[in-house]
């Protein structure tokens, strides 16, 4: 195996920021678990704590306080501190090269090397630039949680602080929630700058009093050092390698279950939910020198790494651009060994910090020899080269997301290594946390665990081969590194008595809908388009149904549907319907009779575990496992059970047969999508047909919606329409259907040019300057999305953009400092800044600046949701911002600016959202 030199190392790249000590948890009952012993680390080993910020591991609240030390006095080790870095990174440097630019020999394995292992304490960690948010709530008192982790009572820290408050935050975007029992959990992404932020949330009620939201996660109030089972995903069968987002959000993990064996992941809306029901990723083989292990994810989503250790192999599962959340339906091979005695336990995906690029970490075991290597691709189009050997304290990779930390835990201790930078070595280990797993049996052939970005879970399984189940335990109160938020309780925002009154001057007759004094306003009048179709509403409940396996009550729903005048004109879907029932009905008559063929005595599955058949009665199975009877309806069993079943009566060529198990399994909630195609493949072109049929009932809800003037809603259809089947005729039809929104368009000319005229809508503003030039649309909105294409002529000059919430009021001439404005321009290359394209005019910056050069079309959309503003330039999400300024309307006027002259507007579609819930929404 060749080892090509590194690169030099740049000593750059932050560490992460630790926050201070939060609350013990909330007391409460809780089921039985294992119980772990969390100790305090030594004093020896903690890094130093800077004014604000923890750094390094903070002590646990089992067991005594640490002594002050001279290390934690930042003013009397200011200077020392300086010195001491700047030679530890000379020292690391001369002793990461020779003197020819090469590398050194082979470092060892605990991480030390000629000069000795750096000290982390002597590795600086960087104080963020902070801002503040003022959050109020209408009502006050809801908690607050930044980032998903809740900010605590400054006095009282086994509390929540709650709204209104201040929160000092790192500078950036960050996403707010708030909280209460009663009321549906609210977020908000803010934009943290020098100058405070302000927030003011009016969360919704929860009339049916549902025990949701973060406040209910199973995990909020978990307790630290005990271990809590992951329950959604254990099975009879072995759970291994778990691997975590960086947001605590996805977990990808190793199995060999039921279902069979290979990668699965699964996904929560928040870290203290439990995870949903995992979906299979890659099926292998399942036994021997197949089974994999070790996955991750890259950061982006796109690639999914994993081992297969017995081949000493990485291979990787890759998805195409165009398919940003679909499945991974490429596979590649990352790296292989050519010796037949590697062994390769584990590995991880990451990113460089510092260049961008992914890299691949991971452990060869060979003839007793353990070392470690990372691999690097340039680019997403080509291989993993570059190969580096480095040492990897642990054994094992085990990293955080931004690189810079690597753990290790042997069941009873929790250590890290740190560096400032990808290029540089680790440090030597510190403690973190003594946590003592009883049941935590180490093995060298398996990563086992995972521990999270901010160190406050350890995931893991505590022995492969026999207690092969996940489990999570709670390592600190509160994230263990990295920026935790403070706050503070403030005052309430005051009532003004004297506001500015948008409607001064204005005449009666100007304002009809405008209450008169002490009359009461007229009830709020519901759009009768904010109600799902007829046909829109029973799909999402048939469909429910069928993955209930509540057949029955389909049929009756059926029935009743058949007869009803309303749905008159969806007698074609409905009829589908009923040929999707029956065919489903069909599937539990195969396995009716597959069960029917067994003898008793003879063997068969039910969740991995073999039983003796006893017998069969009114769809009753009966079975024995080591003398005792286990009596299961079939439609309690699990689909990989229920399709053995099937197997026994339909053979793989019988097409009829195999199409009823594939609509069985496309439909059902326990299912996978991977079993339905295996099916569904075998049957010809019954997933072909399946697929238009879906597809088509898309299209046709989506025409019914245009025909009410609900365009919002349709171009949700029709998005779903073309994710879910780009290749099938009715996502071509969309095309037409949605072109000719394009013709319905209210565009006036405001002002005095002449817009030129083109095909789709097309409005051209010739290059020069003409004052008082816009397209504007004739209502006001407060919520409204708009999509467009754009295009600038190749001069200087040519910019435009999109102007709302405009009050037209009194039939003043329009100024542009009486709205907010998105600015286009011709600006293509040019760094972002608040007057570049995608950008909140004179206010925000977009995040990149993702304009074509001049001439070619642009893609543009534009949500505002009152305060809310999001815009995406060519498929990028460059701005996401809340706009404030209390001289602005609520609603206003959207307008096209065509001042500057050499711009072009076309497909443009201006659409007003009426169902929130998204009625495109698949039913599962």
């Amino acid at each position: 195996m060749s080892h090509p030199n590194p690169q030099r190392p740049q000593p750059s790249g932050p560490a992460a920021d630790r926050g201070a000590s939060p609350p013990q948890p909330a007391a409460g009952a809780r089921p039985p678990a294992p119980v772990a012993r969390v100790v305090a680390p030594p004093e020896a080993a903690a890094p130093a704590p800077l004014p604000a910020i923890v750094a390094g591991p903070r002590p646990s609240r089992v067991g005594s306080q640490p002594k002050r030390s001279l290390w934690r006095e930042p003013k009397s080790i200011a200077a020392i501190g300086g010195g001491v870095t700047l030679l530890v990174a000379v020292g690391m440097w001369f002793a990461f090269f020779d003197g020819d630019g090469g590398t050194k020999s082979d470092p060892t394995a605990d991480g030390s090397r000629a000069t000795g292992p750096v000290d982390p304490r002597s590795i600086p960690i960087p104080r963020p630039l902070t801002g503040e948010i003022q959050v109020f709530t209408t009502p006050a008192g809801f908690a607050v949680l930044v980032e998903g982790e809740p900010v605590r009572d400054p006095v009282d820290r086994s509390r929540l602080l709650r709204t209104p408050c201040a929160i000092t935050v790192p500078r950036g975007l960050r996403s707010i929630t708030i909280a209460k029992e009663g009321y549906f959990d609210a977020s908000e992404s803010v934009s943290v700058q020098e100058q405070a932020a302000t927030v003011r949330l009016k969360p919704t009620a929860d009339a049916a009093g549902d025990a949701a939201g973060v406040l209910h996660g199973r995990f909020f109030t978990a307790e630290v050092g005990k271990p809590l089972p992951l329950a959604t995903l254990n099975t009879p069968g072995r759970e291994f390698d778990p691997f975590v987002t960086s947001d605590g959000l996805a977990i990808w993990f190793a199995a060999d279950r039921a279902e069979g064996g290979g990668i699965y992941s699964a996904s929560r809306s928040n870290p203290f939910e439990d995870f949903g029901p995992p979906q299979l990723a890659e099926l292998s083989a399942g036994k021997g020198p197949d089974l994999p292990g070790s996955p991750s994810v890259s950061g982006d989503g796109q690639l999914v790494a994993f081992c297969v250790p017995r081949k000493a192999r990485i291979r990787g599962l890759s998805r195409s651009p165009a398919a940003v959340l679909g499945d991974f339906d490429r596979q590649v091979d990352i790296r292989h060994s050519d010796s037949l005695d590697a062994y390769w336990p584990a590995a991880q995906l990451l990113a460089d910090g510092d260049t961008g690029r992914l890299k691949v970490y991971w452990t060869e075991i060979d003839k007793g020899t353990t070392q470690s290597f990372v691999a690097t691709r340039p680019d997403p189009l080509s291989t993993f080269g570059n190969l580096t050997k480095l040492s990897l304290p642990g054994g094992k990779p085990c990293l955080s997301a931004d690189g810079l930390r690597q753990h290790a835990f042997d069941g009873k201790l929790l250590q890290r290594a740190r560096r400032t930078s990808t290029n540089l070595p680790f440090s030597a280990l510190e403690t973190v946390r003594e946590i003592d797993l009883p049941d935590y049996k180490p093995n060298p052939e398996y990563r086992q665990y995972f521990v999270s970005f901010d160190e406050q879970w350890l995931f893991y399984c505590p022995d492969p081969e026999a207690h092969a189940d996940l489990y999570v335990v709670r390592l600190s109160d509160g994230p263990g590194w990295g920026f935790v938020a403070s706050g503070r309780p403030i005052e309430d925002l005051p009532v003004v008595a004297q506001q500015r009154d948008p409607f001064a001057g204005a005449t009666t007759f100007e304002l009809p809908d405008r209450p008169r004094q002490g009359e009461q306003p007229a009830p709020k009048k519901i759009d009768p388009r904010t109600i799902p179709l007829p046909y829109t509403a029973h799909w999402r409940e048939f469909a429910q149904l069928l993955a209930d396996r509540k057949y029955d009550e389909a049929g009756r729903r059926l029935d009743e549907r058949e007869k009803a005048p309303e749905f008159a004109a969806d007698r074609n879907l409905l009829a589908w319907d009923r040929e999707l029932l029956e065919g489903i009905r069909g599937f539990w008559n195969d396995v009716r009779a597959g069960v029917a063929s067994l003898k008793p005595g003879d063997e068969y599955s039910q969740s991995g575990v073999k039983l003796a058949f006893v017998g069969f009665e009114n769809d009753v199975l009966t079975g024995k496992f080591q003398e005792k009877e286990i009596v299961k309806s079939i439609f309690e069993l699990r689909p990989g059970d229920l399709l053995a079943f099937a197997d026994r009566v339909i053979a793989k060529d019988d097409a009829a047969g195999q199409r009823r198990m594939g609509l069985f399994l496309a439909h059902d909630a326990q299912a996978l999508p991977q079993q339905a195609k295996v099916r569904f493949d075998r049957a010809g072109d019954a997933q072909t047909e399946h697929a238009e049929r879906l597809a088509a009932r898309l299209l046709q809800q989506a025409e019914r919606e245009i025909a009410r003037e609900n365009a919002s809603v349709a171009l949700a259809l029709i998005g779903k329409l073309r994710e879910q089947h780009p290749e099938s005729e009715a996502a071509k039809t969309s095309r037409q259907v949605e072109d000719g929104l394009y013709e319905t368009g209210k565009w006036e000319n405001y002002g005095t040019r002449q817009w030129q005229r083109g095909p789709l809508g097309e409005f051209t503003a010739a290059p020069q300057r003409v004052a008082n030039s816009y397209l504007m649309w004739p209502e006001e909105f407060e919520r409204f999305e708009l999509r467009m294409e754009w295009k600038v002529a190749d001069v200087s000059t040519a910019f435009g953009g999109v102007y709302f919430r405009w009050n037209i009021l009194n039939g003043q001439p329009f100024e542009p400092n009486t709205s907010f404005k998105i600015q286009l321009g011709n600006d293509y290359g040019i760094a972002p800044d608040p007057t570049v394209s995608g950008g909140l005019f004179q206010i925000e910056a977009p995040r990149e600046n993702a304009v074509k050069p001049a001439g070619q079309w642009n893609d543009f959309r534009l949500r505002v949701n009152g305060d809310k503003v999001d815009v995406w330039i060519n498929g990028k999400h460059v701005l996401d911002t809340v706009t404030r300024n209390a001289q602005l309307p609520a609603k206003g006027i959207v307008l096209l600016d065509g001042i500057s002259g050499g711009i072009s507007y076309r497909k443009i579609l201006l659409v007003e959202p009426t169902d929130p819930l998204d009625p495109a929404r698949p039913p599962r």
